[in-house]
């Protein structure tokens, strides 16, 4: 009834180029990578500085309230201890670097020594140096506090320009994103006013 090739079997034999298979995932794996490792780049350096942005705000936070306790009358030792161990200072000191943390440093040393040389005029009433160290204590304390106002001061004006810039960085974005054409020609012109203004 039917042929005897027909039906029969064929028998297909896979040969794989094995040279070439082998160059091809080499390089696929090498523009996977490479182009992996740009993005992931460039999404780390964008976190780590929205991460440092987070913790300078938060930071700026705990000046604050820092300073209006170190401004209120009847503060101690203790109390300013309390209100600073409620922050992590130390995490923070870690990713901000230890400039604006020194002068945290040096009020709450001065409140200790303010504090110890006060009681020390209160128990020694006869030793002749006493008041003179209590007063260079006390005048050490008001330029701690004095100091760490300042900066706390700067860090509130810098943080509200972070603001304003990054708020205008997002509508340059969407900008951008709605008018790329008219938004670039626009900056270009802006940036040679700018130039020729010397700015």
């Amino acid at each position: 009834m039917y042929p005897a090739h027909v039906g029969a079997r064929q028998q297909t034999v896979l040969v794989l180029d094995w040279p070439n298979l082998l160059v091809g995932a080499a390089i696929g794996g090498v523009l996977g990578a490479g182009v992996t490792a740009t993005f992931w780049a460039i999404d780390h350096r964008g976190s780590r500085k929205t991460r440092m942005a987070d913790v300078r705000a938060d930071w700026a936070v705990a000046a604050k309230r820092l300073e209006i306790l170190s401004m209120t009358p009847g503060t101690g030792s203790a109390d300013f201890y309390l209100a600073r161990v409620e922050y992590p200072i130390d995490r923070w000191r870690g990713i901000l670097g230890a400039d604006d943390f020194r002068k945290l440093d040096r009020l709450e040393s001065a409140f200790g020594a303010a504090e110890h040389w006060s009681r020390q005029l209160a128990v020694l009433p006869n030793d002749p140096d006493a008041p003179m160290r209590a007063q260079r204590a006390i005048e050490e304390l008001s330029a701690a506090v004095n100091e760490f106002a300042n900066m706390s001061r700067a860090m509130q004006s810098t943080g509200y320009t972070d603001v304003t810039d990054r708020e205008a960085r997002a509508e340059l974005r969407r900008e951008y994103v709605r008018h790329p054409f008219r938004t670039l020609k626009r900056e270009r012109q802006n940036k040679r006013v700018r130039r020729a203004a010397g700015l």
